[in-house]
């Protein structure tokens, strides 16, 4: 079982998984959080590509895939919630309708009843779901994610209620201008859905161990990362998709070796520096079940990631292939130090 600990002050969080720095969270400058739910006047409308854009009271783009264009049209109202921060001169990126996503629950408002998703179907223990029912808040429905496989009824209730507090959704007729019903996630409750179960709160103010996280944060959002062994990482990010090499430097280590050490720590700082979208890892040769224990530490290293990364296997070129939501913005373009 991973030890889990979260350690916050007023500004800013970390969290740690069995001793490691896996996810930092700077104090956000943003007006509105992933999260946000808002109700808004569309400014246009591309049929083709079935997505909308509006725009936030401070000005900024919101982008959207239209799922029900009945009765929408350019200066028509949309309820929207916001779902990914900007990156690389790209909008805000949001879900139509009212909803709210936590590791291992997704709710959305006007549906009704719980179901699990499609690649959660067979891992999940059915017994508790009428239980779980129970405890969606009037107007909601649920999918339960692939990540709330093994996690009790209790933890799922729990993020529930951290999901729906302070939300309070006015009749629809009764809007008649943009407006935000709520701000999204910051602070504390961002640091809690995305820690595991039973993680140990701390609260710090130490600046020297801030100093120190900082420290570790500047590493990851660099594009060569050592590691204690003398493996090397190269992360290159790119408008496309991000770009991992392993070399093994001054480690000495034999192909599937050297791939099965760096396995976990690319996972890690894929996850802390919040690399996100299509992300290729050129890997050493090795045979086929050298591979395959490969992928399957990966795939167990994202489990942990609220994200939910899709480690698809390896590429005709030999090329391990990651697909991860995007969400939060890259690490590098939020911290300041």
């Amino acid at each position: 079982m991973i030890k889990s600990e979260l350690f916050y002050d007023d500004d800013r969080g970390a969290l740690f998984e069995d001793g490691k720095l896996v996810e930092y969270w700077p104090a956000s400058q943003d007006d509105y959080h992933i999260g946000a739910i808002c109700i808004l006047r569309i400014t246009q409308i591309f049929k083709k590509q079935k997505r909308a854009q509006c725009q936030l009271p401070n000005g900024a783009l919101v982008s959207f895939r239209l799922t029900d264009a009945k009765g929408l049209s350019v200066d028509s109202f949309c309820w929207i919630t916001l779902t990914a921060q900007p990156r690389q001169h790209k909008p805000w990126q949001a879900e139509q309708g009212i909803s709210r996503a936590g590791k291992y629950i997704v709710l959305h408002y006007g549906a009704s009843g719980l179901r699990i998703s499609h690649k959660a179907k067979g891992n999940i223990d059915t017994k508790w779901l009428d239980e779980v029912k129970t405890h969606l808040p009037d107007g909601w429905g649920g999918v339960l994610k692939r990540a709330s496989a093994g996690v009790s009824a209790e933890d799922i209730v729990a993020e529930i209620k951290l999901l729906t507090k302070g939300i309070d959704l006015p009749p629809p007729a009764s809007i008649t201008e943009p407006k935000i019903i709520y701000n999204g996630d910051s602070g504390y409750d961002l640091y809690c859905l995305a820690a595991a179960p039973h993680t140990i709160l701390q609260q710090q103010s130490d600046n020297v161990f801030w100093q120190e996280i900082e420290e570790q944060v500047a590493e990851a959002c660099s594009q060569n990362i050592t590691l204690p062994s003398g493996a090397r990482l190269s992360f290159e990010l790119t408008q496309a998709l991000t770009a991992v090499d392993v070399d093994s430097a001054t480690s000495q280590l034999a192909p599937a070796a050297l791939a099965k050490h760096v396995a976990p720590e690319i996972m890690r700082f894929i996850r802390l520096a919040c690399y996100s979208g299509i992300i290729i890892v050129d890997m050493p040769r090795m045979g086929i079940k050298d591979i395959a224990e490969v992928l399957e530490v990966m795939r167990s290293c994202a489990a942990n990631d609220m994200r939910h990364p899709d480690v698809l296997g390896v590429s005709r070129a030999g090329l391990i292939e990651i697909v991860v939501r995007h969400r939060l913005a890259y690490l590098g373009d939020r911290v300041s130090f």
